[in-house]
């Protein structure tokens, strides 16, 4: 990308925020700093029909993270593989293939994020974020022993600060400690049990076959992922 194809730029993402709800206006601040930004390295993909920018794509990698900031076209381009090539260089350049990140926030309006299961895959996201927290313990630990004790063959106790309390019945099978955040990731299936043992964000007592096997039972890994954020 050269500095004097930056009005071609404009004119791509402007010709499509016409077509399509969510992109934003951009003003000349906006391209001088998209374009020139020095943070980590920026790749910049530019595609050229008949000596005219047809389409354009931005990514970045900074501290080993890429991530694709933008990935636009003209609409009249729609009927063709432009965006799916575009998006295929961008990664290339970037040193990425799957997972990756995608700003979505930057092209909310943009065609590419239906493409991005037909170049991406279908593999698990990396990260999934939750921003959101117990307010109240006690009622989580209700909860929990509620959705706990219909997954369990043998009980568990789960531990969350100085309250405890058992899910299911019979003899206790396994003590499980955790802080409120990470039981509520459980539950919601957005974190995986067996990694947050390895890390230590889940102790289990005693640390026995039979009790492993009971925890994996109470928290199973879960079929969907949440990724919000504001």
């Amino acid at each position: 990308m050269r500095p004097e194809d930056r009005p071609g730029l404009v004119e791509v993402y402007e010709a499509r925020a016409r077509t399509a709800a969510g992109l934003m206006r951009r003003n000349a601040a906006y391209w001088r700093r998209r374009t020139r930004d020095r943070r980590g390295r920026t790749v910049r993909v530019v595609a050229e029909d008949r000596g005219r920018i047809a389409g354009y794509a931005l990514a970045s990698v900074e501290n080993g993270v890429a991530s694709v900031r933008q990935v636009v076209w003209r609409p009249e381009h729609d009927a063709t593989d432009l965006g799916e090539r575009l998006l295929r260089e961008v990664l290339r350049r970037a040193g990425r293939r799957n997972p990756c990140a995608v700003d979505a926030t930057e092209m909310a309006g943009s065609p590419l994020l239906p493409l991005l299961r037909s170049v991406l895959g279908h593999e698990e996201p990396a990260l999934s974020v939750f921003m959101a927290g117990p307010v109240d313990p006690r009622a989580l630990l209700r909860d929990a022993v509620r959705v706990v004790g219909r997954r369990v063959g043998r009980a568990v106790r789960l531990r969350v600060g100085a309250r405890s309390a058992v899910a299911g019945t019979g003899p206790v099978a396994a003590t499980v400690t955790l802080d409120a955040n990470v039981l509520l990731g459980l539950l919601l299936g957005i974190r995986d049990v067996r990694r947050d043992l390895r890390r230590g964000g889940v102790r289990v007592a005693p640390r026995t076959r039979g009790a492993l096997d009971a925890v994996h039972a109470a928290f199973p890994p879960r079929r969907f992922w949440i990724a919000d954020a504001w």
